[in-house]
């Protein structure tokens, strides 16, 4: 990504299973144009990741004030053996996720982490 022209700065976080590249370009570049860039090199990057690790993706366009609030979701104290990641995850995302977008004022919630239940 630092070869893009009209690049501010890259950030990066990683936690366990997910990394994130935030890119940001000065306020008067067409966010099209720079998607458009940045998608290039999500190609590139993708030819370097080996198979089965996973594929980079572009999110939704977004501000610096996009991301509000995080949570994380626990078993309760005895529970920990009933509920394991996937059932955490299956419940963020079919039940708490479904409650959050129903209240006035939350546009979006986006889950990470967590395993994905396969059927």
């Amino acid at each position: 990504m630092a070869t893009i022209p009209e690049l501010l700065e890259i950030r990066s976080m990683s936690r366990f299973g997910l990394s994130v590249v935030t890119v940001v370009f000065h306020d008067d570049v067409d966010i099209y144009w720079a998607r458009q860039q940045v998608n290039e090199k999500l190609g590139e990057a993708n030819n370097n990741i080996p198979p089965g690790v996973g594929t980079p993706e572009m999110s939704p366009i977004s501000t610096g004030l996009g991301e509000i609030y995080q949570y994380v979701i626990h078993a309760k104290p005895g529970y920990e053996k009933k509920y394991n990641a996937s059932d955490l995850r299956t419940i963020q995302d079919w039940i708490v996720r479904r409650q959050l977008l129903g209240t006035q004022g939350i546009a979006e919630v986006n889950s990470f982490v967590g395993l994905l239940a396969t059927i």
